[in-house]
């Protein structure tokens, strides 16, 4: 079970490491969105309990932050999330960029490839194409490729089953709902 430590929960990052510390039946592992302040703390205090990380990286500024980590090696994977609104190409370069600088200080990172919105459809199959870990699901993406709005998880699912069967090697590190 994992969960998220984002700042939109407890702002102060004070806040978010008192939680975790306070946590009475801690889960397998948190997110830690390496662009929010604090996020090394936060990172710390789950190591410390024994509970996994998983760094999300938003951007190229959160990237690099990442890999100056001293806790960079420590993380269970790392989610390479592009946001919405970006053009395609412009999307496929920034990640392209972020799986260089993840890949030059963790060459042995489990990586999750995803977008939001009109970047998820584009990250997903990126991900596919280079043999990557990808997520589905309506925290991502409410919509098919096509634009159709999509009736449940499921349906998206199906969706990107259909997608990495037809587009050559399936994803190495498997798919996930989100």
């Amino acid at each position: 079970m994992g969960l998220t430590t984002g700042a939109w929960i407890l702002p102060d990052p004070r806040d978010r490491v008192a939680a975790v510390r306070s946590w009475a039946r801690p889960p397998d592992f948190a997110s830690v969105n390496w662009h929010e302040e604090g996020a090394e703390r936060v990172a710390a205090a789950l190591l410390d309990r024994g509970i996994g990380v998983e760094a999300g990286l938003w951007d190229l500024r959160a990237a690099r932050r990442w890999a100056a980590s001293s806790l960079r090696g420590d993380c269970i994977r790392v989610l390479v999330e592009l946001p919405a609104g970006l053009a395609h190409a412009r999307c496929v370069e920034q990640a392209d960029r972020m799986l260089e600088l993840v890949r030059e200080h963790s060459a042995d990172a489990h990586i999750v490839l995803h977008g939001a919105d009109d970047t998820a459809w584009p990250m997903f199959d990126h991900a596919v194409r280079n043999g990557l870990g990808s997520r589905i699901g309506f925290e991502d993406v409410t919509v098919l490729p096509d634009g159709t709005p999509a009736v449940t998880n499921a349906e998206l699912v199906t969706v990107a089953l259909a997608r990495a069967a037809g587009a050559g090697p399936r994803p190495s590190d498997g798919l996930h709902t989100a």
